[in-house]
């Protein structure tokens, strides 16, 4: 799967029902090209330094936090629940949207910061 080229749910339910939930710790991640890989941590490898490796990449733009094994997060299953469907792929939209906006050299503020850059504003302006 490829932002913004093939992007598309069933592309993300394909990629995701053909990893073994039982093999170990996944790692969905989006490269520099919009291509959507999901990477299985050696095994052994604890969750919380699962994207080590991953993060050391040039090409990596986002890496999503580690799918625990046995979790239900990849596998046929997984690819089933549209809902968690739908999830994984508004964050992966997201992160493309914003690596591109970076690329052409926009900042951008991420929806909750935003959100409460605007509370804080209304609550200083009752105080003056």
């Amino acid at each position: 799967m490829q932002f913004p080229a093939d992007a598309s749910i069933q592309a993300l339910q394909l990629l995701v029902g053909a990893c073994d939930d039982r093999a170990g710790c996944h790692i969905p991640w989006l490269s520099k090209d919009g291509t959507v890989r999901i990477a299985l941590a050696p095994a052994g490898t604890p969750i919380y330094v699962v994207h080590d490796p991953l993060a050391a990449r040039d090409d990596a733009v986002y890496l999503f936090e580690p799918l625990a094994r046995g979790g239900g997060w990849v596998g046929p299953g997984a690819a089933n629940d549209l809902g968690w469907m739908e999830e994984l792929f508004t964050h992966l939209k997201w992160a493309w949207e914003r690596y591109e906006e970076a690329q052409r050299g926009q900042k951008f503020i991420a929806p909750e910061v935003e959100g409460l850059a605007l509370t804080l504003a209304g609550l200083l302006g009752h105080f003056e």
